[in-house]
């Protein structure tokens, strides 16, 4: 019906009905005929959400207010173990409402990748070096990786507790219960039927728990002792070890200034540097770190080479740690450190990212300097100018025409 009457329309303007003031009436028409079945082609896939409802906004469930704060200080992810039968409905919760929509919603950083349909050649080794194999003499592995990524909080059904305790740390028991919880609809819903209609509600005998991993590394530390290794299989594999002190010693992949502490892995000294956040968004972060010896100061991080570094305002080189992290040198004392992210000079097209833990969506318009650069901007710019004067031109014509007949 409606391509009989989109052709229809479409026989009629070429015949020339709708010449001279007859074509706005044929272009409204046809537009028209256009909005209406676009409109009717997707109206099964316009879903409305009561906002309000679905982020909780005014009665946020204390997991997801806990975890909202200062979010950049720690990582959260969904225990990876198949739940026992009858606490199913939190894993479905978590990995479609809360780890989609309300961890973006209140930037909630988490180990949990939604969607990665290539994923990175040094993600997928990093994940594939730290990953367990069934068995429990890697099990330890997967402690691990929550260690070096800064996964301090996980959740999940509580009954886990023990066992991790026992397969995944069994040497120093660093798992334990934060908050225990059940799952129940949200004030003044008594029949739940979707699960944004489903929250987090406090329960010490409740089935699902926030679990704490104190062994996770803080999200920004600086190190006396570091190591470079430039053989990237060799730190993979250093990484895994059960040998390799994530919380004493550092891995780079460079050599530092300080050739003579570097290869003897960085000076002896006892105590320990600080680190304070002064600032931290997506692509800006600000640190003040102070450390009576030099050091390294390892940013928990995803590492690209799009990322700037200062130390005190002067450009700095920027490290990558433990095979995937960033990080910067520092020399005696107190330090401000600023991380920036700058794409590179190219033409000055939109680049469209994902936050890897957040999961936003960000798109960076890129006006680049340089000669190239302007060249291609002209151009652009000219496109746009002879196109308006040619559009100017051909409405002067049509109305000189229109004259001409009356």
């Amino acid at each position: 019906m409606i391509f009989a009457v989109a052709l229809g329309l479409l026989l009629v303007i070429i015949c020339g009905y709708f010449n001279g003031p007859r074509a706005k009436i044929g272009a409204v028409l046809l537009g028209g005929c256009l909005i209406f079945d676009l409109g009717r082609a997707n109206l099964p896939w316009i879903i409305h959400w009561n906002y309000q409802q679905k982020y909780e906004v005014g009665s946020l469930n204390p997991i997801v207010k806990f975890l909202r704060d200062k979010p950049y200080e720690h990582r959260v992810a969904g225990l990876p173990f198949h739940p026992p039968q009858g606490l199913e409905l939190f894993d479905v919760l978590y990995k479609i409402e809360w780890v989609q929509h309300q961890f973006p919603n209140y930037n909630i950083q988490s180990l949990d990748i939604v969607q990665m349909p290539r994923m990175p050649e040094d993600l997928k080794e990093y994940k594939k070096a730290l990953s367990s194999r069934g068995d429990l003499a890697t099990a330890p592995l997967m402690a691990r990786e929550w260690q070096l990524t800064n996964t301090r909080y996980l959740l999940g059904p509580a009954g886990f507790l023990d066992m991790m305790n026992e397969q995944l740390d069994p040497v120093l028991h660093r798992f334990r219960i934060f908050q225990r919880f059940e799952v129940l609809p949200k004030t003044g819903i008594v029949n739940s039927t979707r699960l944004e209609e489903l929250t987090a509600v406090p329960n010490e005998n409740g089935p699902y728990a926030l679990i704490e991993f104190t062994g996770a590394l803080p999200r920004a530390k600086v190190y006396s002792h570091w190591q470079v290794s430039t053989n990237d299989q060799a730190v993979l594999a250093q990484l895994g070890s059960a040998g390799f002190d994530p919380e004493r010693n550092v891995l780079v992949d460079s050599v530092l200034s300080d050739s003579q502490a570097g290869a003897s892995g960085g000076p002896n000294v006892n105590g320990e540097g600080t680190v304070e956040f002064v600032s931290y968004t997506s692509k800006h972060i600000i640190l003040k770190t102070k450390a009576e010896f030099p050091s390294v100061l390892l940013l928990n991080d995803r590492f690209d080479p799009a990322w700037r570094v200062t130390v005190d305002g002067k450009p700095a080189s920027l490290l990558r740690c433990n095979y995937i992290m960033r990080g910067v040198q520092l020399t005696p004392g107190a330090h401000a450190v600023e991380f920036t992210f700058n794409i590179s000079i190219g033409l000055p097209f939109a680049r469209v990212q994902v936050e890897p833990d957040t999961q936003l969506v960000e798109v960076t318009f890129n006006v680049p300097l340089g000669l190239p650069s302007y060249i291609t901007l002209s151009a652009f710019g000219s496109g746009f100018v002879l196109i308006g004067v040619l559009m100017i031109a051909g409405r002067r014509n049509a109305s000189l025409r229109g004259g001409k007949t009356d």
